[in-house]
């Protein structure tokens, strides 16, 4: 009569497996036991890398923390930074315009300079919003990623390995 008896060696893989699927996932839950984690893609701000959350959504998740004002300023900065390509446009599209009205007629010295205006103006106008566009997204940011930081209840890690001499669990705290 045979007995099926599981080997040492065969229940340590087994339980290293078993390790490697269910530890990352216990060192992702925070101490709320949600194991949310936010990230951005531009100035728009993702639970997950999956839901997009509204800016009121990311004022309540932000809501009593150092990171609520850099969140704002980003916001602000960015929204200025959207303005600012706007008239970028708008002045463009007068220079346009202008110098597309006046053409039959011959340009002047005046005509030029206002043209030559209102296209320095533009690019002007453009940078200056590209500017802000990307301040208010690194601000943005630099406040979910301060928010996901300060959320870490500890530094803990946990390291699990095959080695020569055997099965290495690390654990540092």
């Amino acid at each position: 009569m045979k007995t099926h008896l599981i080997k040492q060696k065969d229940f340590l893989c087994m339980l290293v497996v078993a390790l490697m699927f269910s530890l990352p996932a216990m060192a992702q839950t925070s101490a709320s036991g949600s194991s949310d984690w936010f990230s951005t893609r531009g100035a728009k701000v993702y639970q997950n890398e999956v839901k997009e959350l509204t800016k009121s959504e990311v004022r309540t998740m932000l809501a009593n923390t150092e990171f609520l004002n850099l969140y704002n300023q980003g916001v602000q900065k960015n929204r200025s930074g959207n303005t600012w390509l706007i008239v970028s446009c708008g002045s463009l599209v007068a220079c346009c315009s202008w110098a597309v009205s006046i053409y039959d007629y011959g340009y002047t010295t005046v005509d030029l300079i206002g043209i030559s205006a209102f296209g320095g103006f533009s690019v002007f106008a453009a940078l200056t919003g590209l500017s802000k566009k990307g301040q208010g997204i690194m601000l943005i940011g630099n406040a979910v990623d301060g928010y996901n930081n300060a959320r870490k209840t500890s530094g803990t890690e946990l390291n699990l390995g095959v080695t020569g001499n055997g099965v290495a669990l690390v654990l540092k705290f």
